[in-house]
């Protein structure tokens, strides 16, 4: 009975042992060794399960004595916890395979994925020049499925097939290659040009593999480049024409230059010429008046006799006149000269409170014949300014005279002041009769006379004020008049402290 309990359990350890190693038959990755081990346990199993069975049914009455059966059974117990040893073991070996094969599953979705989803052509292609694998941007280039496409010579899908082998076979020999231009031909006949990028892959032995292959569309950048070569003609020929205008306009402008210089010849030429004339004119007028007025001078000291009242009368008018004709004969001859840049200026620092005070003794005899009242209101701690004195008293001279002349009631007032922190002014107001508004921008030009009050001005050049702004000018200062009709004219020029010629 002991016998047949050993030969039971030791069936059943090497049934188990034999279920066991088929079990990680089914998962081991050296599935022949673990089949044979299933087999030969099978049979080991069975062996004992046809003894146990004769046994039991009476026909054998004879096995090995009971040392040798628990032998048996030692070793079948041994067998069974080899298997399971070995397959535990081999069951962490089938996880971490497992886990390393999902991993290397998501690896290559994920490589694929990112094939697919590049715009660009992709395309493996093998020594021999077969396509292996594209993705899906290159099935819309040329245009067929990836099945279509997958074995076929990739050199059959360019314009120029020669060219596109020359540029693998340069892959081959340099392991790479950038930028090289292609056209792809699609099935539908359309062209896209590209620039190809193209490297080598190896295998775990190092050898090549294969090419992998990309393809830039560069469509966008040929017509861009296209539309710079079309704007840069449009521009290269509007150049060209504005070239042609600028041409005609120089030699245009030539010609007026040359016919401008021609004119400012003549026109110099006669202003010389003018200019000669009035001086020898002067000079010729200068003469017999000098002796004229030297001889009307004799006659009325009564050198010459003594005269009557009606003598002396007129002799004393043709004193004034002679005296007017010189003054007019001078004026002529300042405006000439500053018109002609022949003017001396003698720069130097004087005070214009003193030129003021100078010209108001000068002409206080005037005011006080006609009745009028003289005065000067002068700034305090005016700065020396630089300017030519005897040019400036000879223009406020002037206005002041000019005022005299046109003022019959009230006064006339001289004022200095500082205009700004570079610059003097010197105010001169009368109480004549005013100018109209529209007449006060020619009271400067020369040989202007205009009326005041609605009467015509007598006697004069008409020189006097233009001589002024000329003076003014060449100082650098600025001269104008305010004037309201019935309410007198006020006369205002400008010095800079510092005149730099």
């Amino acid at each position: 009975m002991l016998i047949t309990s050993v030969l039971g359990f030791s069936a059943l350890l090497q049934f188990a042992a034999a279920l066991l190693a088929l079990n990680t038959t089914r998962k081991a990755r050296n599935r022949a060794a673990w089949a044979f081990i299933t087999v030969v346990l099978f049979l080991m199993a069975f062996r004992r399960s046809i003894t146990l069975f004769h046994l039991l049914s009476g026909r054998l009455t004879y096995v090995s004595d009971l040392p040798a059966e628990l032998v048996a059974l030692a070793t079948s117990m041994f067998i069974l916890a080899m298997v399971v040893v070995w397959a535990l073991a081999c069951k962490r070996h089938v996880a971490e395979y497992t886990e390393a094969e999902e991993k290397l599953r998501e690896m290559q979705r994920y490589t694929r994925e990112l094939i697919e989803v590049n715009l660009d052509p992709l395309a493996t292609i093998s020594c021999e020049g077969r396509i292996m694998d594209v993705n899906h941007a290159m099935e819309l280039a040329v245009g067929r499925s990836r099945g279509e496409i997958i074995g076929t010579d990739f050199s059959g899908y360019f314009t120029d097939p020669e060219t596109a082998r020359r540029g693998y076979q340069k892959v081959l020999q340099d392991n790479y290659v950038r930028d090289y231009p292609l056209e792809i031909r699609s099935s539908r006949g359309k062209t896209i040009p590209v620039l190809y990028n193209a490297s080598v892959y190896k295998d775990t032995r190092g050898q090549v593999a294969g090419v992998f292959a990309a393809a830039r569309d560069i469509t966008e950048r040929r017509e861009a480049e296209a539309e710079i070569r079309r704007c840069s003609e449009r521009l290269e020929a509007q150049v060209r024409e504005r070239t042609m205008e600028l041409t005609k306009v120089n030699k245009q402008l030539r010609r007026e230059i040359a016919e401008r210089k021609n004119a400012e010849k003549k026109i110099q030429e006669t202003m010389e010429i003018k200019s000669e004339f009035v001086s020898l004119v002067s000079h010729e007028l200068r003469t017999p008046l000098t002796s004229i007025k030297e001889g009307i001078s004799i006659v009325l000291s009564g050198i010459a006799g003594k005269l009557g009242g009606d003598q002396k009368k007129f002799l004393d008018i043709a004193k004034r006149n002679v005296d007017r004709l010189a003054r007019l004969i001078n004026d002529v001859l300042d405006f000439q000269k500053l018109e002609a840049g022949r003017v001396e200026f003698n720069m130097a620092e004087n005070d214009i409170n003193e030129l003021v005070e100078e010209v108001y003794s000068a002409m206080l005899p005037l005011t006080d014949d006609k009745g009028l009242d003289f005065a000067v209101r002068t700034g305090d701690d005016l700065p020396r300014a630089k300017f030519d004195k005897d040019k400036i008293t000879q223009v406020l001279t002037n206005i002041v005279s000019n005022a005299v002349k046109f003022t019959e009631k009230g006064g006339i007032t001289v004022a200095t002041a500082m205009e700004d922190a570079g610059a003097i002014r010197v105010s001169v107001k009368d109480t004549g009769p005013g100018v109209r508004l529209k007449d006060i921008s020619r009271l400067f030009h020369k040989f202007e006379q205009l009326a005041r009050g609605g009467d015509r001005i007598t006697g004069g050049s008409g020189l006097g004020l233009a001589i002024s702004r000329e003076i003014i000018e060449k100082h650098g200062g600025k001269i104008w008049a305010e004037s309201e009709v019935g309410k007198g004219t006020t006369f205002h020029f400008i010095l800079p402290l510092d005149q730099r010629k």
